[in-house]
């Protein structure tokens, strides 16, 4: 999980500490899934799916799989290489 948590953050343009704040957890909660080091309770999975405007589906898929953009107003960037090409919101 840890892989898809930091991906959909970072697509979402979000500091881990925003994303603690948004969803009520610690920063340190939030760096140690990521890392690997702790795993998510159901609970905390929620509330990280409902502050990142994702699925918990999302964050349990696995890397190769992408994330799904289907709600309105979720931000979306391309990129190739370091060069974003494309940015906006799902309409």
């Amino acid at each position: 999980m840890e892989t898809n948590l930091e991906h959909i953050r970072r697509l979402r343009h979000m500091t881990k500490s925003e994303l603690a704040k948004q969803a009520s957890v610690s920063r340190q909660t939030i760096s140690d899934i990521e890392a690997g080091a702790a795993n998510a309770t159901l609970g905390t999975l929620e509330k990280l799916a409902v502050a990142l405007n994702c699925t918990e589906a999302d964050l349990l898929r696995k890397q190769e799989e992408p994330p799904s953009a289907t709600k309105k107003g979720v931000p979306v960037q391309v990129t190739i290489g370091e060069k974003v090409i494309l940015q906006g919101t799902v309409d």
